[in-house]
Protein backbone atom coordinates (compact mmCIF):
# COMPACT_ATOMS: atom_id res chain seq x y z
CA UNK A 1 0.00 0.00 0.00
CA UNK A 2 1.22 3.49 -0.83
CA UNK A 3 2.02 5.81 2.09
CA UNK A 4 0.04 8.89 1.05
CA UNK A 5 1.85 11.32 3.38
CA UNK A 6 5.22 10.23 1.99
CA UNK A 7 3.84 10.43 -1.55
CA UNK A 8 2.67 14.01 -1.00
CA UNK A 9 6.07 15.02 0.37
CA UNK A 10 7.98 13.26 -2.42
CA UNK A 11 5.79 14.60 -5.15
CA UNK A 12 5.88 18.17 -3.82
CA UNK A 13 9.67 18.15 -3.66
CA UNK A 14 9.91 16.93 -7.23
CA UNK A 15 7.16 19.13 -8.74
CA UNK A 16 9.31 22.20 -9.04
CA UNK A 17 11.87 20.20 -11.01
CA UNK A 18 9.59 18.36 -13.41
CA UNK A 19 6.51 20.48 -13.89
CA UNK A 20 4.27 17.46 -13.26
CA UNK A 21 1.84 17.91 -10.38
CA UNK A 22 1.46 15.33 -7.63
CA UNK A 23 -1.52 13.50 -9.12
CA UNK A 24 0.10 13.33 -12.54
CA UNK A 25 3.33 11.87 -11.16
CA UNK A 26 1.35 9.23 -9.32
CA UNK A 27 -0.47 8.34 -12.57
CA UNK A 28 2.82 8.20 -14.49
CA UNK A 29 4.25 5.84 -11.87
CA UNK A 30 1.11 3.66 -11.83
CA UNK A 31 1.01 3.53 -15.64
CA UNK A 32 4.58 2.24 -15.69
CA UNK A 33 3.64 -0.90 -13.71
CA UNK A 34 6.58 -0.10 -11.40
CA UNK A 35 9.07 -0.50 -14.28
CA UNK A 36 11.33 1.88 -16.15
CA UNK A 37 9.56 2.45 -19.45
CA UNK A 38 12.84 2.25 -21.37
CA UNK A 39 14.77 -0.71 -19.91
CA UNK A 40 12.19 -2.44 -17.71
CA UNK A 41 14.17 -2.10 -14.46
CA UNK A 42 12.04 -2.23 -11.30
CA UNK A 43 11.46 1.25 -9.90
CA UNK A 44 10.02 2.28 -6.57
CA UNK A 45 7.73 5.18 -5.83
CA UNK A 46 9.69 6.15 -2.72
CA UNK A 47 13.09 6.12 -4.41
CA UNK A 48 13.97 9.54 -5.76
CA UNK A 49 17.61 10.05 -4.80
CA UNK A 50 19.76 9.44 -7.88
CA UNK A 51 22.03 7.17 -5.83
CA UNK A 52 19.20 4.85 -4.75
CA UNK A 53 18.69 1.57 -6.58
CA UNK A 54 15.27 1.74 -8.18
CA UNK A 55 15.10 5.53 -8.21
CA UNK A 56 13.04 7.07 -11.00
CA UNK A 57 12.34 10.39 -12.72
CA UNK A 58 9.20 11.64 -14.42
CA UNK A 59 10.21 12.43 -18.02
CA UNK A 60 8.40 14.61 -20.57
CA UNK A 61 8.00 12.74 -23.88
CA UNK A 62 7.45 16.05 -25.66
CA UNK A 63 9.84 18.42 -23.89
CA UNK A 64 8.47 21.44 -22.08
CA UNK A 65 10.78 23.55 -24.24
CA UNK A 66 8.82 22.30 -27.28
CA UNK A 67 5.49 23.16 -25.65
CA UNK A 68 5.05 19.71 -24.14
CA UNK A 69 2.36 19.60 -21.49
CA UNK A 70 2.36 18.22 -17.97
CA UNK A 71 -0.18 15.45 -18.53
CA UNK A 72 0.33 11.78 -17.69
CA UNK A 73 0.04 10.97 -21.40
CA UNK A 74 3.13 13.12 -21.99
CA UNK A 75 5.02 11.54 -19.10
CA UNK A 76 7.17 8.45 -18.72
CA UNK A 77 8.67 6.83 -15.63
CA UNK A 78 12.37 6.28 -16.21
CA UNK A 79 15.14 4.91 -14.02
CA UNK A 80 17.92 7.41 -13.41
CA UNK A 81 20.31 5.79 -15.91
CA UNK A 82 17.75 5.75 -18.71
CA UNK A 83 16.69 9.32 -17.98
CA UNK A 84 20.30 10.40 -18.45
CA UNK A 85 20.59 8.36 -21.67
CA UNK A 86 17.38 9.80 -23.09
CA UNK A 87 18.67 13.31 -22.45
CA UNK A 88 22.07 12.57 -24.00
CA UNK A 89 20.90 14.03 -27.31
CA UNK A 90 17.80 15.50 -28.93
CA UNK A 91 17.77 12.55 -31.33
CA UNK A 92 17.69 10.05 -28.45
CA UNK A 93 14.89 12.03 -26.79
CA UNK A 94 12.82 11.92 -29.98
CA UNK A 95 13.60 8.27 -30.72
CA UNK A 96 12.58 7.16 -27.23
CA UNK A 97 9.38 9.23 -27.25
CA UNK A 98 8.32 7.87 -30.65
CA UNK A 99 9.00 4.26 -29.64
CA UNK A 100 7.15 4.54 -26.33
CA UNK A 101 4.13 6.27 -27.88
CA UNK A 102 3.93 3.54 -30.54
CA UNK A 103 4.16 0.86 -27.84
CA UNK A 104 1.36 2.50 -25.84
CA UNK A 105 -0.79 2.81 -28.94
CA UNK A 106 -0.36 -0.87 -29.82
CA UNK A 107 -1.33 -1.89 -26.25
CA UNK A 108 -4.61 0.01 -26.61
CA UNK A 109 -5.09 -1.53 -30.05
Amino acid sequence: MINLEFLKTFMSEESSNTGFDDDTKQKIFRNSSDRCERCGEKIFLNKHDDEDTGAWHAHHLKPKADNGDNTAANGAALCVACHKKVHASKEETKTFAKALLEKRKSKKG
